[in-house]
C-alpha cells in the first residue's frame, strides 16, 4: 500500500526511494481497517490482489505530478480522492478532508467491473468505488462510515473522464451510517 505505484517503482528503480510512509497515527489506522475489512476479504475471495496505487504522501504526489506529461496526464487528486489518508499539508490542515483511505487494484485474470460488483453484492464496508473499465484498476476507498457509492468515469469525446454516479450508496453500511 505504500510503495505500490508506477512512480514509486519508476523513481526506485532509477535509485531514488521515496519512503512515502505516512506521518498521522489515523491514516496508519485507517489502512489497517482497509486491509481487515476490504482488501482481506478480497484476497480471501481471489487470492492475490494487485495494487496499483495506495497510499500518496506529499513527495510521491509531487513525483506523479513532476513526471506527468500531455500524452499521459496525472490523474490524481488528492484533496477528494483519500490515497493522501488523514495527512497534512505544510500549513497543518488536512490534505483530503475526508476521512479514511484509498487503494487502486486490480485482481490477476479478473475483470474489474466483476471483482467491483463482488465488493457490492457481499455488502463489504467500502466508501467509494470509481469504475473505469473491465481491464484497468479500480478505485476503492475505506471511511468509517462508508456510503457505498459507485461511480462509473466516463471518457468524453475530448478524452477527459467525466464521473457519473451509478449506486447513490446506502443509508446505513453494517449499521455505522
Amino acid at each position: 500500500m505504500l510503495h505500490c505505484c508506477d512512480t514509486w517503482h519508476f523513481l526506485a528503480g532509477k535509485g531514488q526511494v521515496l519512503p512515502n510512509l505516512p506521518k498521522e497515527p489515523a491514516t496508519w489506522a485507517a489502512i489497517a481497517s482497509m486491509d481487515h475489512e476490504l482488501l482481506r476479504p478480497l484476497r480471501e475471495k481471489f487470492g492475490a490482489v494487485v495494487l496499483t496505487y495506495g497510499f500518496a504522501g506529499p513527495e510521491l504526489v509531487k513525483a506523479i505530478l513532476a513526471r506527468a506529461t500531455i500524452e499521459k496526464p496525472a490523474n490524481i487528486s488528492p484533496r477528494g480522492d483519500q490515497h493522501a489518508g488523514h495527512e497534512l499539508n505544510s500549513w497543518g490542515n488536512r490534505i483530503c478532508k475526508r476521512d479514511g483511505i484509498a487503494v487502486d487494484l486490480k485482481v490477476p485474470r479478473q475483470n474489474s467491473l466483476q471483482v467491483a460488483k463482488w465488493v457490492q453484492d457481499e455488502n463489504l464496508p467500502f466508501d467509494r468505488i470509481y469504475l473505469y473499465d473491465d481491464e484497468r484498476p479500480f478505485h476503492m476507498s475505506w471511511h468509517p462510515q462508508p456510503i457505498g457509492q459507485v461511480i462509473q468515469m466516463w471518457v468524453t469525446k475530448t478524452g477527459r473522464l467525466m464521473p457519473r454516479v451509478v449506486v447513490r450508496g446506502r443509508s446505513s453500511a453494517h449499521g455505522t451510517g
